[in-house]
């Protein structure tokens, strides 16, 4: 990589193999780690709201902050610790002479965000041979991964910011029991207010958005070794 593109280095990724003479070889790694928020958007909360509203507000405002005491963080409401857990196998060495390596891998990932999450299954399997007394090298690269997500609402983030503290995310009320009993605000006939922002916390749990994924990549690579003429090999890539 010449010029500009390769300022800042090239990386050389080389792919764990086994070796004909090595015994079984297993391999266990193991990483865990958490992710979070460490800063939200300053908001008023239930009881500086009930203030302004109490100084400034209209009679209106006044009548619709009176209808509840609660006292809720929105942001706090949506946002979580993300815990991630990568487990990886391999099992490698060679059998006579076919050498070999075969992982494992689970990852697991939570979201900062309620009920978003990631899960990844996989195995990848390297065969290496040297075959024809040397003269022919086959590479054999088998991965197969099956990924599922659920995908949060991304909504949620703004709803949170702009959503009523003076509100609890459930209600009792038969009123809302079109809303999986979150609450929102609605017309006297039940219908929603258009215009209105909606639940954060309904906009996570009520919506179940998800992909299951199935992927497999196959590569063979094979690199003969023409002795009629020094120097010159044929090279086969099949993917």
């Amino acid at each position: 990589i010449y010029g500009s593109r390769g300022a800042n280095g090239v990386i050389i990724i080389t792919t764990k193999k086994g070796k004909a003479s090595d015994k079984l070889r297993v391999e266990v790694s193991n990483a865990v780690s958490v992710k979070e928020v460490t800063r939200t958007v300053d908001m008023l909360n239930a009881d500086e709201l009930r203030a302004l509203i109490e100084e400034k507000g209209t009679p209106g405002m006044k009548t619709l902050i009176a209808q509840s005491d609660a006292n809720t963080n929105w942001q706090q409401e949506i946002y979580q610790p993300g815990l991630v857990n990568n487990l990886n196998v391999g099992f490698s060495g060679g059998i006579k002479k076919l050498p070999y390596r075969l992982n494992f891998e689970r990852y697991d990932e939570e979201g900062i965000l309620r009920t978003g999450k990631m899960e990844r299954t996989g195995a990848t399997l390297n065969l290496n041979p040297t075959l024809m007394k040397g003269k022919l090298k086959v590479d054999a690269t088998a991965r197969y991964f099956n990924v599922q997500n659920r995908f949060a609402d991304q909504g949620a983030i703004g709803s949170a910011v702009t959503f009523d503290p003076t509100r609890s995310p459930r209600s009792d009320s038969d009123r809302f029991e079109r809303y999986g009993g979150y609450f929102e605000w609605t017309l006297p006939n039940g219908n929603p207010v258009l215009l209105a922002p909606k639940n954060p916390l309904a906009m996570l749990n009520l919506r179940e958005d998800v992909s299951n994924v199935n992927r497999f990549i196959g590569n063979v690579s094979m690199d003969y070794n023409i002795s009629q003429v020094p120097g010159l090999k044929a090279v086969l890539n099949i993917g």
